[in-house]
């Protein structure tokens, strides 16, 4: 599978929890300001989704979970597409067991920062499939 059309499904899985979130968070009283307090007491929501992409990102070799890593940094502007290949090289050191890689993955925005990535990439014509993949 090409890294662009692994990215194209962990955005799928993650906009799945997104929204089962935002249904939920629209249920709770004064919805769009929510008290601090009741966001302490959330019940466990999209357990199925949390869980189908937690899989697939498990499911992925070292390389991939790496590249990943990589692109969303991109995305959250961290460094510039002029930096890829360092990034790259230095995100092992970042993240040397591959659990910690994942939990930064599923900590940020990751439907927003991998599109922004993606953006990046190709607006410096740069291929995903070729550098990263």
């Amino acid at each position: 599978m090409k890294l662009s059309e692994i990215v194209a499904r962990v955005i799928a899985l993650a906009s799945a929890v997104d929204e089962v979130d935002d249904a939920y968070f629209k249920t709770l009283p004064g919805y769009p300001c929510i008290n601090a307090a009741d966001l302490v007491k959330l019940p466990p929501r999209a357990v199925a989704e949390r869980k189908e992409l937690r899989d697939f990102l498990a499911g992925l070799s070292p390389a991939t979970i790496y590249a990943l890593v990589v692109l969303m940094d991109i995305g959250r502007r961290w460094f510039g597409t002029e930096d890829l290949l360092w990034c790259y090289e230095d995100v092992g050191h970042q993240y040397p067991k591959l659990a910690a890689a994942v939990r930064y993955l599923l900590s940020k925005d990751i439907v927003f920062n991998l599109i922004e990535g993606l953006r990046c990439l190709s607006e410096d014509k740069i291929d995903v499939d070729r550098v990263l993949g």
